[in-house]
């Protein structure tokens, strides 16, 4: 999250909306994004709902039912331009993302 943060800057001059979203509580984003300065929206899927429907509801270790660390770029029809999902610890490469962002912009 705090990757995209940093790039902002460019995903706005791409004309792309960034949106984080997690299983956590929006009480917990909250906490986040004052702490991290997260420059955009964190959405909570507590329910589990948006997860499920993109294929990255996980069990990892002893965690049941988290969502996988994943980065979607839908273009603005709804077609999903870009997926990448991984164990928690892997990260995306940010530049393709925001290439994928700016061709679907």
């Amino acid at each position: 999250m705090t990757q995209f943060g940093d790039m902002a800057a460019a995903f706005e001059a791409a004309n792309a909306q960034v949106f984080g979203i997690s299983v956590d509580s929006i009480y917990c984003h909250a906490a986040f994004a004052r702490q991290r300065e997260i420059p955009f929206p964190l959405l909570s899927d507590f329910n589990k709902e948006v997860s499920r429907d993109y294929g990255v509801l996980i069990d990892y270790g002893t965690w049941k039912d988290v969502s996988a660390r994943a980065v979607f770029v839908v273009g603005r029809d709804g077609t999903i331009r870009y997926a990448w999902h991984a164990a928690p610890g892997d990260l995306p490469d940010f530049e393709q993302v925001l290439t994928v962002a700016r061709e679907a912009g």
